[in-house]
């Protein structure tokens, strides 16, 4: 049974919920590759900034749906992340909801996109992620590590 994360309470200082999702096609994940002008290609995790008054779970379910266009569910957390400017994001696992359909993205990234900030969803053999500059480093490490990807 998983962890219950619509009651999970947000410490101080977490503004943002990322997630590694495990898509409904076996061995796939779902990766963002971020395009930034002056700055060398990188991928990261979907997720977001957390509203106010939001759960984790409601965080991850409405910015994976306005990132990716699916459903998720299996919700686990995974690890807390501090960055050097001491800003804090949650990392949790979970899954793609084989019983709904997949939708159009619905987030500012696609509404209004920026020539000069690229935000396209990948779906990527679980395998691949050692092998791509997915950031932070440290937290694909611990995935690595976790689904024992050499």
């Amino acid at each position: 049974m998983g962890v219950d994360v619509n009651y999970h309470i947000i410490e101080e200082g977490i503004s943002n919920v990322r997630a590694l999702v495990f898509s409904r096609n076996k061995g796939k994940v779902f990766l963002i590759k971020r395009t930034k002008k002056d700055r060398p290609v990188y991928w990261t995790y979907p997720g977001g900034h957390v509203e106010d008054g939001e759960t984790v779970q409601e965080t991850l379910e409405r910015e994976i749906l306005e990132e990716l266009g699916i459903r998720i569910c299996k919700v686990e957390p995974f690890m807390n992340y501090e960055f050097e400017d001491g800003s804090k994001q949650l990392f949790y696992t979970c899954k793609e909801a084989e019983e709904f359909e997949r939708v159009e993205p619905t987030g500012p990234e696609f509404t209004t996109p920026r020539e000069d900030n690229k935000f396209e969803v990948h779906e990527v053999d679980l395998e691949e992620i050692k092998n791509l500059n997915v950031l932070p480093e440290e937290i694909t490490e611990m995935f690595c590590f976790k689904y024992d990807l050499d």
